[in-house]
């Protein structure tokens, strides 16, 4: 998520979902609690359909963080 619009577009997905105890900051979510398999999924799945890509391993997040800070 490299935008307001992008965050926004997250956080509306989050919101629909009903996930309680949510921040969406650029580039990430952070989660309160931890979803169950199910919600998870969708989660993942309805942030893929408005075109974004989720990472969720460490050495993918590693990657992603050095990139940035090459960037900047």
């Amino acid at each position: 998520m490299v935008c307001q619009r992008c965050i926004l577009s997250v956080a509306n997905i989050i919101k629909n979902l009903n996930i309680r105890q949510a921040k969406v900051d650029l580039g990430r979510i952070i989660l309160q609690v931890e979803l169950d398999a199910k919600l998870f999924k969708q989660l993942l799945h309805n942030i893929e359909l408005v075109g974004f890509e989720v990472i969720t391993s460490k050495e993918e997040i590693t990657i992603e963080k050095v990139k940035n800070i090459i960037r900047d």
